[in-house]
């Protein structure tokens, strides 16, 4: 069953994409044919809070020297590999625990 929802879901991807310059890209890619450029480190995010940062959240940004909080709603911070950027970006989310300060 789960084999028959993945083609499914496999075939209206390729219908989806099918004639559009994103379908080239993946076929390309697919192939090895692209070479993808890295810019490399480091990784500078500028996130943009949906409300007010919390005081507990201010106090666990404190707590941690690669965030900055920019504006009540606007959180900073650089990262040498885009996969830490990119958890420290979810940390956020949970960043208004009461003394949560891994990710």
């Amino acid at each position: 069953m789960l084999a028959w929802l993945d083609l499914a879901a496999a075939k209206a991807a390729t219908e989806f994409l099918e004639d559009t310059d994103a379908w080239g890209a993946v076929t390309r890619a697919l192939a090895g044919e692209l070479e993808l450029a890295d810019s490399g480190g480091p990784y500078e995010f500028e996130v943009e809070l949906r409300k007010t940062a919390s005081s507990n959240m201010r106090e666990n940004l404190s707590m941690m020297e690669e965030f900055e909080l920019v504006a009540d709603k606007t959180v900073r911070f650089t990262a040498l590999d885009m996969d830490i950027g990119f958890r420290r970006a979810a940390y956020l989310g949970y960043a208004d625990m009461a003394g949560v300060t891994k990710y």
